[in-house]
């Protein structure tokens, strides 16, 4: 049987509670550009992913922004990993310049490296 391929979707979750927030014109910005049909936003809280559902796992891509200063965020962090598919990825906001961003990032590969031996 042939599957049916569906493209690869960017599942975006904002509460758009931010004053500076431009979450809201990502779709906007898509439909210029006619990318569109791979995003997916939605308004909701991240942390809320049980009462919210606000999307479909398995997720292709999970992009987790802006809330990594957050001391639930690790929690947050293995509970969307584990809803990503096989051969999808998890991306987090500023993994490279926020220190505490930063901090979690060696943690997380340090107990990736202890758990492989």
């Amino acid at each position: 049987f042939a599957q049916e391929r569906t493209p690869p979707v960017l599942d975006i979750v904002d509460n758009m509670e931010h004053e500076a927030t431009t979450a809201h014109l990502v779709m906007e910005v898509a439909k210029k550009l006619n990318i569109d049909q791979y995003l997916k936003v939605h308004v909701a809280d991240a942390y809320d992913y049980e009462s919210s559902n606000f999307g479909k796992a398995p997720f292709d891509l999970v992009w987790l922004d802006g809330i990594s200063t957050d001391e639930r965020f690790p929690a947050l962090f293995k509970d969307y990993f584990a809803l990503v598919r096989d051969g999808g990825y998890a991306a987090v906001h500023s993994t490279l310049t926020n220190n505490l961003s930063k901090a979690w990032l060696t943690s997380v590969n340090a107990e990736r490296d202890e758990e492989a031996r």
